[in-house]
C-alpha cells in the first residue's frame, strides 16, 4: 500500500486554486527575497501583490495618478 507524503508547507494540485487573489509574503532575509538594488522593503516587512493607496508607483505613473 503506497502512503503519499508531503511536506506541511508543500504544494499540493488539491488545494491549489480555492482562493481568489494574491496573496502577501513577508521577507524573512534579504538573501533570497530582496534583490541587488536600494530595496525598499527590509526584512521584516510583508509585500503585498497589489499596489495600495499609500504605495509609491507602479513608475510610470505620476503623482497626481
Amino acid at each position: 500500500m503506497d502512503i503519499d507524503r508531503q511536506k506541511e508547507d508543500g504544494l499540493n494540485v488539491e488545494n491549489m486554486n480555492k482562493e481568489f487573489g494574491l496573496h502577501n509574503t513577508t521577507i524573512k532575509k534579504q538573501q533570497g527575497y530582496l534583490g541587488p538594488y536600494s530595496p525598499i522593503l527590509k526584512p521584516g516587512d510583508v509585500q503585498s501583490m497589489v499596489f495600495k493607496s499609500s504605495d509609491v508607483g507602479p513608475f510610470w505613473m505620476t503623482p497626481a495618478e
